[in-house]
């Protein structure tokens, strides 16, 4: 076998995910952002090397294969080498999301520990950043878990006998613990099996058609499915360079995640809508002078409801140096599908479609039809971006609410089935829910038009009006035209309550006040789209005020217990508009 990857020998769809350890090479690597604009390099050698030294620390743990570690390490490169370390040990890893990301501190104690009485892990593994939270969180959930520290795990590998990699890892054994970003609130671990993640992440290789002249960039965080499995495991073990940034340092200059394109010639990316949006605001056409995009080839967009108007925006700025439109490829995925469902084919583009109508029952037809291309078009906050085709291995249906498969253009749930899907689910009293293997409904609402996929929004978040699903993420599309707000500042909560339809809206904005004299619009808008008969208080917070999962989905359902419960206190009331 050679060193490492060739033109002539790139990584196969079924290359196992722990071979780069003893092919890698010394001329490829990780490049981790350093506080200020520097970014510290590893040779993927001499990552394999500490991913080694790591994995037999753990294994003087006395930990069983199998056994859960949960992992709090922020700092990217010790993120990098645990998760490694945990797989190459045959111990299952848990990632938690960082403090700094968690935006109450208040509640980020209850967050991990019901995470842990979940999880019910062997070890729990912390950077020196996270062991106080780490050691309370155990002590809330009542765990015998002893806590350790990334440091400690290290040296302890270090002085000790070399690693001793397990016989075999069972395609059926659990390799991934993954816990959804959590838009109910409760913790639902995804029991990921090897087979599944092994047959993800060779389904994206194929998809993007990864060569090792690819270099990939991203922001995303490390212990979410997307920044985890999309950016940091299909990279790494395909042996192409990768340089990660913290969610943090993007959000403080989304110029140094454009300048890995432009700059060191990165040609793959992936992120939420609303990266790209952000940097088209942040960024100015001086500072891309010299740059040259003509090698980024493929820039994923999923996560959340794609849209065209901040991307096209991002288009206008990259496109004269050399950013080609055709390079933005509209995704949908999920935990319980490991991570990757569908992807519109590299190069292609994505398609825009307009819709006579979403409000409508599962199983009738939207009106859909093909209107433009992603980035190229600037499109409006009402269209709709394709995600194209499954994946390898993977199957997508789209189902009425009595199970039957809908046609061509017509709306449903979205049920996938293949070889990505997880086992099931692990939940907060330690329950094991097991998929269906012969088709998990995702609770997605979507079409299919000619093949591609289109994403409605979560059954979750909507409410029947006359029979019919009206989704909140249709109604918060058209709340941020009629309002002028960006992407991501608005939020509505659909439900009934004392007898009564209403939609909640949340609103983000310094200046309260501002929306008094849109509140007639908001309101008739909303009603517009559901009925007369709707109660429609407006209520306004301040910036990032609106709950969000880790992947930066608004948390619906929470936000809708707490107005119930009369919780919503970083919220001021603008106006409350009773029924017509």
């Amino acid at each position: 076998m050679p060193e490492t990857f060739t033109t002539a020998d790139p990584p196969t769809a079924d290359e196992p995910l722990l071979r780069w350890l003893t092919q890698a090479s010394g001329d490829a690597g990780l490049h981790v952002a350093t506080p200020t604009s520097g970014w510290n390099y590893t040779s993927y050698r001499d990552l394999a090397v500490r991913v080694k030294v790591f994995a037999a620390g753990l294994q003087a743990q006395d930990l069983r294969h199998g056994d859960v570690v949960t992992l709090m390490v922020s700092e990217s490169e010790q993120f990098v080498v645990s998760f490694f370390g945990c797989l190459l040990a045959g111990v299952t890893p848990s990632t938690v999301m960082p403090r700094g990301l968690f935006r109450k501190a208040d509640g980020y104690i209850s967050h991990v520990s019901g995470i842990l009485t979940a999880a019910d892990p062997a070890l729990v593994v912390a950077g020196e950043e996270s062991q106080a939270y780490a050691e309370e969180a155990v002590k809330v959930s009542g765990l015998p878990s002893p806590v350790v520290t990334f440091t400690a795990v290290r040296e302890s590998g270090a002085q000790g006998p070399p690693v001793r990699v397990p016989d075999d890892r069972p395609p059926g054994r659990t390799a991934l613990l993954q816990f959804t970003s959590g838009s109910s609130g409760d913790p639902k671990g995804v029991r990921v099996s090897w087979g599944a993640l092994t047959a993800n992440v060779g389904a994206i290789r194929d998809w993007l058609g990864l060569t090792p002249q690819d270099r990939f960039a991203g922001w995303l965080p490390l212990f979410h499915d997307m920044g985890l499995i999309g950016q940091m495991l299909t990279s790494i073990t395909s042996g192409v360079d990768t340089w990660i940034l913290s969610p943090e340092q993007f959000i403080r200059n989304p110029g140094r995640w454009v300048e890995c394109f432009g700059k060191y010639g990165a040609t793959i990316t992936t992120s939420p809508s609303f990266g790209y949006s952000y940097a088209a605001r942040r960024v100015s056409p001086d500072d891309l002078a010299g740059y040259d995009f003509s090698r980024w080839r493929i820039a994923i967009l999923g996560a959340e409801r794609i849209d065209p108007v901040g991307v096209n925006d991002f288009t206008r700025l990259a496109a004269p140096f050399g950013f080609d439109p055709h390079a933005l490829v509209g995704a949908y995925g999920l935990a319980e599908a490991t991570l990757a469902v569908t992807g519109a084919r590299p190069a292609d583009g994505s398609p825009l479609a307009t819709a006579h109508s979403t409000v409508v029952e599962p199983g009738s037809p939207v009106g859909a039809r093909r209107d433009g291309l992603l980035g190229r078009d600037r499109g409006t906050g009402e269209h709709l971006v394709g995600c194209g085709r499954p994946l390898s291995g993977l199957v997508v249906r789209v189902l009425d609410d009595e199970g039957a498969e809908v046609p061509d253009g017509a709306l449903g749930e979205i049920t996938i089935s293949g070889t990505s899907l997880a086992d099931g689910y692990v939940l907060g009293d330690r329950r094991r829910i097991d998929f269906d293997p012969a088709g998990h409904r995702t609770g997605d609402a979507g079409f299919l038009l000619d093949g591609d996929l289109f994403v409605v929004g979560r059954i979750g978040d909507g409410i029947k009006v006359r029979g019919a699903m009206v989704f909140a993420e249709d109604l918060e599309a058209e709340l941020e035209r009629v309002s002028g707000t960006r992407a991501g500042q608005v939020a509505v909560l659909l439900g009934r309550s004392g007898g009564c339809d209403r939609a909640v809206v949340l609103i983000e904005s310094s200046s309260p006040e501002r929306w008094n004299d849109r509140i007639g619009t908001i309101v008739s808008t909303v009603r517009a789209r559901t009925s007369p008969e709707f109660d429609c208080p407006v209520y306004a917070g301040r910036s990032g005020a609106i709950a969000r999962t880790s992947s930066g989905k608004p948390r619906r359902r929470v936000l809708w217990r707490d107005y119930l419960a009369g919780g919503l206190t970083d919220w001021q009331l603008a106006t409350q508009e009773g029924r017509s």
